[in-house]
């Protein structure tokens, strides 16, 4: 929580969170662009913008 403190309270346009396999569960990646949703008005989730994992090892 203390970076999630960090970047809320920055002057930032826009914030991108991707926290890795967000795709497979996206409760820790919602929570954290709810808090920042409080703050900021431009916060893009991952697993909102690509929810479908996609095996690109093939």
């Amino acid at each position: 929580m203390q970076l999630l403190k960090r970047v809320a309270n920055t002057d930032a346009e826009a914030i991108a969170v991707c926290l890795l396999h967000a795709y497979a569960n996206a409760d820790h990646e919602g929570q954290m662009g709810a808090a920042l949703r409080k703050r900021h008005k431009h916060v893009a989730l991952s697993h909102e913008i690509s929810p479908k994992h996609e095996n690109t090892n093939a």
